[in-house]
């Protein structure tokens, strides 16, 4: 079930894509790109963007909160530190959606993923990593948007516990207004169904003979 659409993440990929393309593209580099890295640094999101065969060039503030750690410039694909499929396979990052992104030159959409940071502690991530180009089509790079979803998969796991627990009380209170109706057919108290134990208490009891006490003399 999900709980969220992310056509707004997606929206603001392209737009980052674009800045970015724009930036690699203009003769004016120098206040471009300061113009587009202090864009960058102010988004609360995860950013960051490679060159064409997948090196870190550049990593936003959020991206150290997310990853646990400060990547460095250079590092290959990814700033996580370990990489985990939803169903907790290990993800190599070669093998990760950046880097399908890059190799294939298309964006990759809809996958989850799991982040491990240094001290243990897991998050779960949609990433949105997306190829720049210039204006011939020729590979630039790419920029990556890692979006947590630990708090969507948190909400999904209850309301699947919680729907689970409905259904079972449903069972049980079905169970009960089933017996109620067989009990309320019955005209006569003969007539209402038994338990199996009351069964067995009446044929307990009717295997033992009452005795009757010595009568006691006459004064």
């Amino acid at each position: 079930m999900n709980l969220f659409r992310h056509s707004e993440e997606a929206d603001l990929e392209q737009i980052l894509a674009h800045h970015a393309v724009t930036n690699a593209a203009s003769k004016q580099t120098g206040s471009h790109e300061k113009q587009f890295r202090d864009l960058l640094q102010a988004l609360p999101a995860a950013i960051y963007t490679t060159d064409a065969e997948g090196r870190i060039t550049f990593f936003n503030r959020a991206c150290i909160d997310f990853a646990g750690r400060t990547p460095k410039i250079g590092d290959m694909w990814c700033v996580t530190w370990k990489l985990f499929w939803p169903d907790g396979t290990p993800l190599a990052h070669e093998d990760c959606p950046m880097a399908i992104s890059l190799k294939e030159n298309r964006p990759v959409r809809d996958v989850e993923a799991i982040a491990e940071r240094p001290d243990g502690s897991r998050i779960c991530f949609m990433p949105y990593p997306t190829p720049l180009r210039d204006e011939t089509g020729r590979l630039l790079g790419a920029v990556n948007m890692l979006v947590d979803i630990t708090t969507r998969k948190q909400a999904e796991e209850r309301m699947m516990l919680l729907t689970g627990e409905v259904d079972h009380r449903s069972n049980n209170l079905l169970a009960v207004i089933q017996a109620m109706l067989r009990l309320t057919k019955a005209d006569t108290a003969e007539e209402y169904p038994e338990s199996p134990a009351t069964d067995r208490r009446r044929n307990d009891c009717s295997g033992v003979s009452l005795k009757s006490s010595p009568a006691t003399a006459d004064p």
